[in-house]
């Protein structure tokens, strides 16, 4: 559910060939097991620890028990997020309005194939068949904790990523928090005009679900309503990660304090210990922007960046103009023709963004 900063080639003759490149989905469900309990690092699995027994707390609240009804209850509660400052605030999201721009640049859905359908079906059985225990336990507790931002702690590093989680529950974050959930664009509306069911919902489906032995621990078996694309996890994945690193600066003192020391010496692990950070996982975003899906063949119009875009990457890269951010933006973008890409600009421009590599293109030619 995170966008971390990964490694692409050092230069655009060596990464272009790559990007079209398939990759073995074991290969990919090797390298995700690494951010899981499965991970080599004691440090990392302590903070997935960690953070899983702050959300447990959390959604127990006051009562005697942690209980399923719980989960439908939950939210970030007052300390954590300054909610009546945002309110205060009398700021507009236009909800409605982005909710149908969502379904609008994702409407190259429609178009799909059936059998691009039928192999995205085919790819989440087989990833759904093929995970371990601890990938299960993982992927449980990312999702009952959308509704927070635990989540994001283990992006960090083990010492900035504690630090981040006694921030967050002591409500010294509370402004970012408030800002940040209250910047999700639901994904309920696009799922109700796309009507995709989700994979167990698929008439004689064999996808195995996984009962609930971490966050409520009463062995249900997780499901979901709605349909299954868009993906509000996706959705929230995406949006929260994006904003917190914008945001790290201007909560630079709230972080310093909790880490005792500078946040660069905070957020320096060993290369064990911070597992997102490692050279494969590049290997294993890029795999996320098509899940080996098939690229369309045909003519495609050539890339533009929206005005505005490379605001994205300027928190990261302070030090190159506008132009320059866009000029890393366009020459490190998927191909065209996979699915989503569509036809019109803005559907090129967001399903192709790899801001990942991006900045490491920066990093290797800076």
């Amino acid at each position: 559910m995170k966008l971390h900063i990964t490694v692409l080639a050092s230069s655009l003759a060596l990464a272009m060939p790559a990007l079209a490149k398939d990759i073995p989905l074991s290969q990919a469900e090797s390298i995700a097991k690494s951010v899981t309990p499965d991970s080599a690092s004691v440090a990392f699995n302590d903070l997935e620890a960690q953070w899983l027994t702050q959300l447990r707390k959390a959604l127990q609240g006051d009562t005697a028990a942690l209980t399923r009804d719980a989960l439908a209850q939950m939210r970030q509660n007052s300390i954590q997020a300054d909610n009546a400052w945002l309110q205060a605030s009398g700021y507009d999201f236009h909800t409605t309005e982005n909710q149908q721009m969502g379904i609008t640049l994702l409407s190259a859905f429609n178009t799909l194939p059936e059998a691009v359908l039928k192999d995205n079906l085919a790819t989440v059985t087989a990833i759904n068949h093929d995970a371990d225990v601890n990938t299960r336990h993982q992927a449980l507790a990312d999702a009952e904790s959308v509704e927070y931002l635990y989540f994001l702690s283990d992006a960090m590093g083990p010492r900035l990523g504690r630090a981040f989680l006694a921030a967050y529950d002591k409500g010294e974050l509370g402004k970012a928090a408030a800002l940040i959930k209250a910047s999700e664009v639901s994904t309920g509306a696009a799922k109700k005009y796309f009507h995709y069911p989700r994979p167990y919902q698929v008439p004689g489906n064999t996808i195995h679900l996984t009962p609930d032995d971490v966050v409520v621990k009463d062995g249900h078996p997780y499901t979901a309503g709605g349909g299954a694309f868009p993906s509000g996890h996706t959705n929230t994945g995406y949006t929260d990660a994006l904003l917190m690193a914008e945001m790290i600066p201007e909560r630079f003192d709230a972080l310093v304090k909790e880490c005792g020391t500078t946040i660069v010496e905070c957020a320096a692990s060993a290369g064990k210990d911070d597992p997102y950070r490692a050279p494969a996982m590049h290997t294993f975003y890029r795999f996320t922007m098509t899940y080996n899906l098939p690229q369309q063949k045909g003519e495609h119009q050539s890339l533009k960046i929206p005005k505005g875009a490379d605001v994205l990457l300027q928190t990261a890269l302070p030090n190159l103009s506008p132009a320059q951010r866009q000029a890393l933006m366009e020459e490190t973008a998927l191909p065209a023709g996979y699915p989503l890409s569509g036809e019109t600009e803005d559907q090129q421009f967001w399903q192709r963004l790899d801001l990942s590599a991006a900045y490491e293109m920066a990093r290797k030619t800076r």
